[in-house]
């Protein structure tokens, strides 16, 4: 089952996580067993598009990245590196996507990678 946590920005018909999140929640546990708009670091306002809190596995999708801007300026790149250091000081794994990855000739590669992620122990 899928759990928000805030309240989730206004989407467009086309986001890619609501397609990711669309095509996890079609899969067997552990894969449908996520959050989104996961906390994970305490004290902060940090966010992760996707979260499987039990394997300590978080998915984000980073858009922007070709045109420069969000995730592709230097802002969120260097807000992107922090907040991955702090996950991975959480013990969290972080996997990085671009909206390109939840296509339908990427998406399931994306999935088979998540899978394998939440199947390390």
């Amino acid at each position: 089952m899928t759990v928000f946590y805030g309240v989730p920005r206004g989407r467009r018909r086309d986001d890619p996580e609501d397609q990711l999140a669309a095509a996890l929640s079609l899969l067997p546990s552990p894969l449908c067993d996520f959050t989104r708009q996961h906390p994970y670091v305490p004290g902060r306002k940090f966010a992760a598009d996707f979260a499987w809190p039990a394997q300590r596995v978080i998915v984000e999708i980073n858009g922007g990245v070709w045109s420069g801007q969000a995730h592709g300026s230097i802002s969120g790149i260097l807000r992107d590196n922090e907040r991955g250091n702090l996950a991975a000081l959480e013990g969290y794994r972080v996997l990085r996507f671009v909206p390109d990855a939840v296509k339908d000739e990427s998406l399931a590669e994306t999935l088979a990678t998540i899978e394998a992620a939440l199947l390390v122990i």
